[in-house]
C-alpha cells in the first residue's frame, strides 16, 4: 500500500498557529514569571547577607553568616542563569514555530525582519545576573577581611 501524506488543509495550518501562538504565549508568561520570581530572591538574599555585616552579631557569627548566605546567592544566581536561557531557547523555538505557520496562511510578520529576535527583557536579565555575583563577592570579600 502506498501511503501518501496529505497536505495539510487551511484549518488544520490554523488550529496548529493557534496551539502554537498558545504555547507561545505560555513560555512567554512563564519567562516573565521567573526572572521577577528569581531577581526578588536574588536581592533578598543580598540584603540579607548585608544586614548580617551590619548587625552587632559576634564577628565570627556574622561573617559566616554573610558568607553562607551570599554561596547561596551565589548558586541562586547561578541556576537562574540557566533556566532563563533553557526558557529563552524554548520562546525562541515557539517563534519560529509561528511564523512558519503565518507564513503559511499567508499572514504578514509585524516585525521588520525575518529573523527572531530575543526579547530584550530577556537579554537585561541575563546581564543583570552579574550584578548580584558581585554584590555576593564584595560581601564575601569584606567579611574574610574584616
Amino acid at each position: 500500500m502506498n501511503y501518501k501524506r496529505e497536505p495539510l488543509q487551511n484549518t488544520d495550518v490554523v488550529n496548529l498557529y493557534i496551539n502554537a501562538n498558545n504555547r507561545l504565549r505560555h513560555v512567554h508568561d512563564a519567562l516573565w514569571k521567573e526572572e521577577a520570581h528569581y531577581t526578588w530572591l536574588l536581592y533578598i538574599i543580598a540584603g540579607g547577607a548585608l544586614w548580617s555585616l551590619t548587625i552587632d552579631l559576634d564577628d565570627c557569627w556574622g561573617d559566616i553568616i554573610s558568607i553562607v548566605l551570599s554561596i547561596i546567592g551565589i548558586v541562586f544566581s547561578v541556576i537562574a542563569f540557566l533556566v532563563i536561557e533553557r526558557e529563552t531557547k524554548l520562546l525562541d523555538e515557539s517563534k519560529v514555530i509561528c511564523k512558519k505557520y503565518r507564513n503559511q496562511l499567508g499572514i504578514q510578520d509585524i516585525e521588520k525582519s525575518n529573523d527572531i529576535k530575543k526579547p530584550r527583557i530577556t537579554t537585561w536579565f541575563k546581564v543583570t545576573m552579574l550584578i548580584p555575583i558581585a554584590i555576593y563577592l564584595a560581601i564575601i570579600l569584606a567579611s574574610v577581611v574584616s
